[in-house]
């Protein structure tokens, strides 16, 4: 948290400056006393008041046993809202409320798996995702991620970086041995949209590395790749599991590709590569992406005149 009414100075940032000594105490003991009016918290153990750059309070607080974080910062800003002494008032748009035991929900917009949202979860459990893989994969309603809840009880919790799941690491039925054949048939008839072109372009970058494929395969990659690059996206995760996809077609063996390939298949995916990428400079900002594979790569950025003429 911090405060309405102080000018930042090196003054207040210097736990030294006679200024400092002067309203440490007052603070601590005006947000101490405020904190345990609270019936949603039963105890204080520190309050820290200086860190570096500014005037700011870091409170380790004990929550009595119903009360939630979202109830106790709510009752944590109405009694800070007063004096806490010396004309000092609190920035109540400052304040922030960590948890030190569990991870809060959470949800996550920009992952190569598209949206993802994770429940509340206890320090060293690991979540599952909202988010489950479609019925159309092999692993159909397991979680498209999982996400660790990591601390120590004493600093603020941290959730870890999400791990996604293949959604297609499982075992084909033996009613569907043809699955990229059941996956163009399928999104055929389920439409591909803003929505959901990030799940889909996952999906596909994920059976693509997946599946042996073979010769045959390539038209159907072509045509999985046609519906995601006609949804104009200018997403980079779309992009980025575009680029998966081809970089895993090229990781086919050599002789794969005189085994009943049509003759416009390869230039189909490339075309795909390509569109996709043009579609990355509709969305109005500038660009700057680089995704470099085993067998393909592909760099896109805006440039302004002076690199052309420069060049």
């Amino acid at each position: 948290m911090r405060f309405d009414n102080l000018v930042y100075s090196d003054e207040i940032a210097d736990p030294t400056s006679p200024f400092f000594s002067a309203n440490i105490s007052v603070v601590q003991e005006g947000i101490a006393s405020s904190l345990l009016e609270s019936a949603d918290i039963e105890d204080i153990t520190d309050v820290i008041v200086q860190r570096s750059g500014g005037f700011v309070v870091e409170a380790l607080v004990t929550l009595a046993m119903a009360a939630t974080v979202e109830e106790a910062k709510n009752t944590l800003v109405e009694y800070l809202l007063g004096s806490i002494g010396n004309n000092i008032t609190i920035d109540n748009q400052s304040v922030s409320f960590q948890s030190t035991s569990f991870c809060a929900a959470q949800g996550l917009n920009n992952t190569l798996a598209g949206q993802l949202t994770f429940l509340k979860s206890e320090i060293s459990q690991t979540a599952q995702s909202v988010e489950l893989c479609p019925g159309y994969t092999t692993t159909g309603g397991s979680p498209r991620a999982t996400r660790m809840c990591t601390g120590n009880f004493v600093s603020p919790s941290v959730w870890q970086d999400p791990v996604l799941n293949n959604c297609f690491d499982g075992e084909e039925s033996e009613e569907d041995t043809d699955i990229l054949e059941t996956l163009v048939e399928t999104l055929e008839n389920n439409p591909v949209t803003a929505d959901n072109v990030t799940q889909v372009s996952r999906d596909v970058a994920d059976v693509t590395g997946t599946v042996d494929l073979d010769g045959g395969d390539l038209d159907h990659v072509a045509e999985l790749l046609k519906i995601i690059t006609n949804v104009n996206s200018s997403s980079p995760e779309v992009t980025s599991n575009t680029v998966e996809i081809v970089d895993n077609v090229l990781d086919l063996e050599e002789n794969a590709y005189e085994e009943s390939v049509s003759v416009e298949a390869p230039s189909r995916i490339l075309q795909a590569l390509e569109n996709q990428l043009t579609n990355l400079h509709q969305g109005g900002d500038d660009v700057n992406f680089t995704d470099v594979r085993g067998f393909v790569g592909a760099i896109a950025f805006t440039a302004d005149k002076e690199y052309f003429h420069l060049r």
